[in-house]
């Protein structure tokens, strides 16, 4: 049943990218930008806080642990996950928010019929 609601929210999303008005698209992906920006710059950073936290308690923090964070959840026990997760799925979901805004946003500047190249 999951599966059927995806295709059917894909499809749904293709028929509103294939017949909203380019100026909507790109207004709507910038908002869809922001709104991601908005939710997934805090909890990106309450998660990097968290997750190191929970390092320093298991006692495995690496050089340059930041570089790869996700490398490092295995190093934690169970509590340590469990903190870290709400924040690290949170940060996620606000990123891909902000790439399908984006998303969006070239699809609606393609759909303008302006011309990338000035002569």
């Amino acid at each position: 049943m999951i599966e059927f609601l995806l295709c059917m929210a894909g499809v749904l999303a293709m028929a509103v990218l294939a017949i909203a008005p380019w100026t909507l698209l790109v207004q709507g992906g910038a908002a869809l930008a922001a709104i991601g920006l908005v939710v997934g710059l805090p909890t990106g950073f309450a998660y990097h806080v968290q997750l190191r936290r929970e390092l320093e308690r298991c006692g495995s923090v690496a050089a340059r642990w930041w570089l790869h964070p996700t490398a490092h959840h295995g190093r934690l026990d169970d509590a340590g996950q469990q903190a870290i997760r709400r924040m690290f799925r949170l940060g996620g979901a606000g990123c891909g928010v902000v790439f399908i805004g984006c998303f969006v946003v070239v699809i609606g500047i393609l759909r303008s019929g302006a011309s990338l190249v000035t002569s």
